[in-house]
């Protein structure tokens, strides 16, 4: 827009030849271009090594982690736990069989017996 107005009041390019873009034209817009490809490219770099340097502290991170896990697992396996009982227990997953009570001899109900096997009296 700026070398619009400019390229106007400077005369550059005149109304019979609007579209005709003189040298001085094309130099301006050269270099306009040139800057803001160079400003995309910094941003684009800057973002990069952003992003590189995230991934670095996330790398540390996890690696610190994986040290502290490997140290405790080691740790739990160099001493074992005194409370632990020697002789495992049954899981609380397996089901352990109940005892059935077994029917009394003297049972009080009485079976249906059918009619032609009733004594007859």
């Amino acid at each position: 827009m700026a070398l619009y107005f400019l390229g106007i009041y400077k005369e550059y390019f005149t109304i019979r030849d609007f579209f005709l873009i003189r040298t001085a034209g094309w130099i301006g817009l050269a270099i306009a271009a040139f800057f803001v490809l160079l400003a995309l490219v910094r941003a684009f770099f800057a973002a990069a090594d952003a992003r590189r340097e995230q991934k670095a502290a996330i790398r540390e991170e996890n690696e610190r982690l994986a040290r502290e896990a490997q140290e405790a697992a080691e740790a739990t396996q160099a001493e074992p736990d005194p409370q632990v009982p020697a002789v495992p227990e049954a899981s609380p997953q397996e089901s352990v069989p109940e005892a059935v009570p077994e029917p009394a001899a003297d049972s009080t109900v009485e079976t249906p017996v059918p009619e032609s096997e009733q004594p007859q009296g």
